[in-house]
C-alpha cells in the first residue's frame, strides 16, 4: 500500500530494502526481534547460537547504511542481553554514539529486580551535525502501553507512539522520510504521519502488516 505520505510493505526486509533508493531515507527507527532468550528447542540460548544470526544483520545494518542519507539518525531497540551481540555488528556500519535507556517505570513486584527498561542504540549515517538537547535517559509515565489510534495493542511489543514520536521529534524535520523495517503494529508510522513525516514501513508477518495497514489508514483518516 502507498500514498503520498506513506509506503507499507509486505515481505522480508532483506529483499524489500533493495527496492529503495539509495541515500532516500533522513532517519531510521526500528525494533528488531532480539533473538534472545530460548531457542528453537525451548533451552536458553548462548552468544554461539546468536553467531548464526551475524550474516542477517551484517546484511540487514548494510542495506540501512546504504538507504540512509549522510548524517541520518539511527534508533535500534534492543534488550541487555542483545545489546553485546548487536552493537559491535552496528558499528561497523554506523557511527555509535550513545545508548539510551528507555524507563518503563514498571510497578509489578519480581524476586530478581523488575525487568523495567529497554535500550535504544542510537547510531548516526556519519557526521551529523544535528543538536539533540534531551538526556540519554527516558522515563515517561503518561506514555500508554502500547495502544495507539484502535485503542488496542496489536503486537506483543508494541511501543507507545509517544516514545517514538519524541525520538522522531529529535531526530528528523518535518517532510523528512522515516523507516521502520520491522513495522510490527505500525506506531512508528502512526507517530511519523501525527508529525508531518513521510514514513515506510515494512512488516514480514502478513497478519501484523493487515493490523499495521489499518491503524495507519484509521490514521490518516483522522488527520
Amino acid at each position: 500500500m502507498e500514498n503520498k505520505t506513506f509506503k507499507l510493505l509486505n515481505g522480508d526486509c532483506l529483499d524489500l530494502l533493495k527496492t529503495l533508493p539509495t541515500g532516500s531515507v533522513d532517519m531510521i527507527l526500528t525494533d528488531p526481534p532480539y533473538y534472545v532468550g530460548m531457542t528453537h528447542n525451548s533451552e536458553k540460548a548462548t552468544f554461539s547460537d546468536l553467531n548464526m544470526l551475524k550474516p542477517f544483520f551484517n546484511q540487514l545494518f548494510a542495506e540501512l547504511k546504504r538507504v540512509s542519507k549522510q548524517g541520518a539518525f539511527i534508533y535500534i531497540f534492543t534488550d541487555w542481553r542483545t545489546y553485546p551481540f548487536l552493537q559491535p555488528i552496528m558499528a561497523n556500519f554506523f557511527e555509535i554514539k550513545n545508548m539510551l535507556v528507555w524507563d518503563k517505570i514498571v510497578g509489578r513486584v519480581s524476586p530478581h529486580y523488575r525487568n523495567q527498561h529497554e535500550i535504544i542504540i542510537f547510531a548516526t549515517n556519519g557526521k551529523s551535525n544535528r543538536k539533540i538537547y534531551s538526556g540519554s535517559i527516558i522515563t515517561e509515565k503518561s506514555f500508554s502501553s502500547g495502544a495507539h489510534s484502535t485503542n488496542t495493542k496489536i503486537h506483543p511489543t508494541q511501543k507507545p507512539v509517544e516514545l517514538l514520536a519524541r525520538l522522531i521529534e529529535d531526530g528528523s524535520d518535518s517532510g523528512d522520510v522515516i523507516l521502520d523495517c520491522f513495522m510490527g503494529s505500525g506506531s512508528c508510522g502512526i507517530a511519523s504521519l501525527r508529525l508531518g513525516r513521510e514514513f515506510i514501513g515494512i512488516e514480514i508477518d502478513e497478519n501484523y502488516f493487515q493490523a499495521a495497514e489499518n491503524a495507519i489508514t484509521q490514521e490518516i483518516s483522522l488527520i
